[in-house]
């Protein structure tokens, strides 16, 4: 079995140094070769019991390699290096060793989870309604920008340009605002804004694919002209014209070998859509169960996504449903580490899933918003400290 590493801050499994797996009972394991099934004895209060288990469904300890007294609700990773901003102060780890290579201050008080985006040579955050650009080399901050709003909700290097949107809760409706950096100097290329009729319709995500920048909300996708941020109307099958995309998915959405995965509202309910946007075609859409709150994420076979009530999984090539696991209340997060699902829910509750679906552990964490992501085949959660957790 090749090993899988893990990195997370989990706060409850960080003084156990160890999740385990199994319980009390004594479990052996047998079997002639890597990839054949693997017979299992457990014996328990004197009686002994045998089962087969597929390559697939074996599982295995989830255990701590090392731990840095860092801590946040916003993670990230680019290349080796895990990223933290905690408190406006944005802390780069060395993602195999485990140890803390730089820390800068971006002289702002922050909180919460805020995004990263990675350029050839600079580090992009946000904190307290502004953009900054990092130079590691120093580090330093090379320069940073207000934006109109105060909450900077996510961000995209694309083409040599940062692209940053962001929003403001206010009763009755949410302004958003929507910005074209140069990456080395910080110039504003363009600016747009959007202001909604619901104080819960706040952007989301942002991708990119051909001359288009999608924004995600939760109301719709919107489309706006990569190079002048026009943005691009639409007209319903009545003659209606509408600023967003009638027939996509907005809220969620994922770019992966030119394709967007999309998760939203679609004429009612709630959707999760695999979209060509050179063929503006919808090669297949899946209803989501309830309110998508999480996702979605990629394996080799599957499209995960977390909803009101779980986590969903999807075949990749037709949109068949594969496997769900329900959950205490609603995920928030997810990420992918190898072939293996990690998500978390609001009762402060870690899962792992198997490309079957098998829950290969759930485990208590010491936070209710902690961030997870994965570094090769490596799982990095953040609560109170950063760990580093393998599969063995």
């Amino acid at each position: 079995m090749n090993r899988r590493a893990v990195l997370a801050a989990v706060g409850s499994v960080v003084g156990s140094g160890c999740l385990r797996l199994t319980d009390d009972a004594t479990t052996s394991r047998a079997s002639t070769s890597d990839g054949e099934p693997t017979t299992v004895a457990t014996t328990q209060g004197g009686t002994t019991e045998t089962r087969t288990e597929n390559p697939t469904t074996a599982k295995p300890e989830l255990v701590r390699e090392w731990q840095v007294g860092v801590g946040g609700e916003g993670i990230a990773v680019d290349d080796e290096t895990v990223f933290v901003q905690t408190g406006g102060v944005v802390t780069a780890v060395d993602g195999t060793a485990g140890a803390k290579r730089w820390e800068v201050s971006l002289g702002v008080p922050t909180g919460g989870a805020k995004p990263f985006a990675f350029g050839e040579d600079l580090v992009f955050t946000a904190g307290d309604g502004k953009v900054f650009a990092i130079e590691p080399s120093g580090p330093t901050v090379r320069w940073q920008r207000e934006t109109q709003f105060n909450e900077v909700r996510d961000l995209l290097v694309h083409e040599g340009r940062l692209y940053a949107v962001d929003f403001e809760r206010q009763e009755g409706n949410t302004p958003a605002g929507l910005y074209a950096f140069d990456t080395d100097g910080g110039t504003v290329a363009w600016s747009a804004e959007y202001r909604s009729d619901s104080e819960d319709r706040w952007p989301r995500e942002l991708a990119a694919v051909g001359d288009v920048l999608y924004v995600g909300m939760y109301q719709g996708l919107f489309e706006y002209d990569l190079a002048t941020g026009r943005k691009r109307t639409h007209e319903t099958e009545d003659g209606t014209v509408v600023e967003h995309n009638p027939t996509l998915a907005g809220g969620f959405c994922r770019r992966e070998d030119g394709l967007l995965w999309l998760v939203g509202s679609v004429r009612g309910p709630d959707t999760l859509q695999k979209y060509d946007p050179a063929a503006d075609e919808v090669r297949w859409e899946a209803d989501v169960h309830s309110t998508p709150r999480a996702g979605p994420v990629l394996t080799d076979d599957s499209v995960v996504v977390g909803s009101n009530s779980g986590f969903f999984a999807y075949d990749r090539s037709d949109g068949a449903k594969r496997w769900e696991k329900l959950t205490r209340e609603w995920p928030y997060m997810t990420t992918t580490v190898g072939d293996v699902v990690v998500g978390s829910d609001r009762s402060r509750t870690m899962y792992g899933m198997n490309p079957a679906g098998e829950v290969l552990f759930e485990r208590g964490v010491e936070k209710t918003y902690h961030s997870v992501a994965s570094l090769e085949d490596t799982l990095v959660v953040a609560t109170q400290n950063l760990t580093g957790h393998s599969f063995r």
